[in-house]
């Protein structure tokens, strides 16, 4: 037994000098080629405002908004400059958050924090950010729609741990609606990037929707597009890809993969 341990201790050093040696391949391959990234939960916490008790308890507590503050302050700097560079000159929204970024020594108490804050959404539970996550890419055919569904939710529920609607159906005007009617007469194809599945695998969600009269929302990952119990969201987003000649949906989050055909 300790001989096969040994065995495999090795190998799996042999195959982590493989992946060493590889990096720097990788590193210039990613640095000459266009790449649209945009951030879901894990780039903050798990599951990250998954209800609006979490949102709450998160933003309420000083550690907890720190946390989240400092991971989109880095998301900022090192992605949504390069994606939207517009907002981020003088005088703009992430102009300015840049300025109270560099004056900013860390302290909670700082005016420059209750301005970073301001601009990344933490200052409380029901205000959104000053800086927009979302972004599109438009090329002479085609058009990328990249959304944000964490920092833009809706909690309609009555219940503060209820499933949350990814967009509100105000931000899935601003987001995808205005997007596609402002460039589906010389589009051929819309890419709509959403971190959560719009078509869920049937089996998975039909057994998150089983369960949940006995689970909680947390327990079960339960932030889908079609949640049975309220559909206005999901529809209005369907709806707003009606004018498209064709569509392209590219999601991740859940942890396997799969491909739909739909009309």
């Amino acid at each position: 037994a300790k001989k096969k341990k040994v065995e495999t201790y090795n190998a799996q050093v042999e195959s982590l000098k493989h992946f060493r040696d590889a990096l720097g391949k990788v590193r210039r391959a990613l640095a000459n080629v266009p790449t649209y990234m945009a951030f879901d939960d894990h780039e903050i916490t798990d599951d990250w405002y998954i209800h609006r008790h979490m949102r709450e308890n998160v933003l309420e507590s000083p550690l907890g908004r720190r946390i989240v503050t400092n991971g989109l302050c880095a998301y900022s700097v090192f992605q949504a400059w390069g994606n939207t560079p517009a907002q981020f000159r003088a005088g703009e929204a992430g102009g300015m958050f840049l300025n109270s970024l560099s004056r900013w020594r860390g302290e909670d108490s700082s005016a420059s924090y209750t301005d970073i804050c301001t601009a990344v959404g933490t200052v409380s539970a029901g205000t959104p950010p000053e800086l927009r996550f979302d972004y599109e890419v438009v090329g002479p055919e085609h058009q990328v729609i990249v959304l944000d569904t964490r920092t833009r939710r809706g909690y309609p529920g009555e219940h503060d741990e209820e499933q949350p609607d990814l967009l509100t159906l105000a931000e899935i005007n601003t987001q995808v609606a205005d997007r596609i009617q402002s460039a589906t007469a010389r589009k051929h194809l819309t890419v709509l990037l959403s971190p959560a599945p719009v078509f869920g695998h049937p089996v998975a969600e039909f057994g998150q929707d089983l369960a949940s009269e006995v689970a909680s929302t947390s327990a079960l990952d339960h932030e889908t597009w079609l949640i049975t119990t309220r559909r206005a969201a999901f529809e209005r987003l369907l709806e707003t890809l009606v004018p498209c000649r064709s569509v392209l949906i590219l999601s991740g989050d859940v942890h396997y993969a799969f491909t739909f055909s739909a009309r």
